[in-house]
C-alpha cells in the first residue's frame, strides 16, 4: 500500500489489491473514497439491497485511514468544551453521541464478518503537565461528563511522564485500521459490492434520471454519490480546517 505523505505508515503492507470490474454498468449508489467512511458506509447499502460501487483514486486506505493510529476514541482533538463553545450543548452532545455509535458499528462489524483486526477494549487517559495545563483538563473533564462521555480523575495513570492531574475515560478501544477495512471491504465484495481501485474521479454530471461520473477508468452511472472523502469538493477553494 501507499500512503500520501512522506513518511511509511505502520500498516502500509497490510492491504491487497481488488480487481477493477467493468465500469460500464449502473449502480444505485457510487462512494468515493476507499477508507474507513466510504466501506462503513458502503456494507451498510450494499446489506440493505443497493447495488454499490466503492471508487478509490489510488488504493485502499491510502489516505487518513491509512496513516491513522490505532485509537478508537470517544473523545476528540477538539475537546467537548470548545465544541460547546463553538456549537452550543446540544451539537456537543450529538458529536459524542455519533463517537459511541461509531465504536459500537465496528464492534459489531468484527463480530458479525468475523474480521480478525486485534481489537482490544482500552481505558484512554489524558493528564496535566502544570498548574495552567490542570484548568484545561477541568474544563475537558466538566464537559466531557456534561455531553454523556465519561470521565474521572485517577490517580492511576500508566504513562512514565510526570504529571500533576490525571482522568481516566473508560470505553475505549485499539484496532489494526487496515486489517479492520480489508474485513470490510471483503465483505462488502462477496455480497456483491464492486471495488474500483486506482480510479480517480474527475467530475460528476447530472443527468434527468441518474448521475454521470467521469473518472480516469471511464465512465460510471449511478442514483447517487457519495462523498467520503476529506473535505468534499466544492465547498471550499482552499480546505485548511473542516470541523466535525
Amino acid at each position: 500500500m501507499y500512503r500520501d505523505g512522506a513518511r511509511k505508515s505502520l500498516w502500509q503492507q497490510e492491504v491487497k489489491k481488488f480487481d477493477l470490474p467493468g465500469l460500464a454498468d449502473s449502480y444505485d449508489v457510487a462512494i468515493v473514497g476507499g477508507g474507513i467512511t466510504g466501506y462503513s458506509c458502503a456494507i451498510q447499502l450494499q446489506e440493505a439491497g443497493k447495488r454499490c460501487i466503492v471508487i478509490e483514486a489510488s488504493n485502499t486506505g491510502f489516505g487518513t485511514t491509512g496513516g491513522t493510529t490505532a485509537h478508537i476514541n470517544t473523545f476528540f482533538d477538539a475537546s467537548y468544551d470548545q465544541v460547546i463553545n463553538d456549537f452550543g450543548e446540544e451539537n456537543a452532545k450529538k458529536l459524542a453521541q455519533a463517537g459511541k455509535d461509531a465504536l459500537e458499528i465496528i464492534k459489531s462489524n468484527i463480530d458479525k464478518y468475523q474480521i480478525q483486526c486485534e481489537f482490544d477494549e482500552r481505558v484512554g487517559y489524558l493528564f496535566s503537565l502544570n498548574e495552567e495545563q490542570e484548568k484545561t483538563l477541568e474544563k475537558i473533564w466538566i464537559a466531557s461528563n456534561e455531553v454523556g462521555v465519561a470521565m474521572e480523575y485517577t490517580p492511576d495513570c500508566p504513562f512514565p511522564i510526570p504529571h500533576t492531574r490525571a482522568v481516566s475515560i473508560p470505553g475505549q478501544g485499539q484496532f489494526h485500521p487496515l486489517k479492520y477495512i480489508d474485513g470490510l471491504a471483503s465483505a462488502f465484495n462477496s455480497k456483491g459490492g464492486h471495488i474500483a481501485d486506482d480510479c480517480r474521479v474527475t467530475d460528476v454530471d447530472p443527468s434527468d434520471t441518474h448521475l454521470i461520473i467521469n473518472t480516469t477508468s471511464g465512465l460510471i452511472i449511478a442514483q447517487h454519490v457519495i462523498y467520503a472523502t476529506h473535505t468534499p469538493p466544492g465547498v471550499n477553494i482552499l480546505h485548511f480546517r473542516n470541523a466535525p
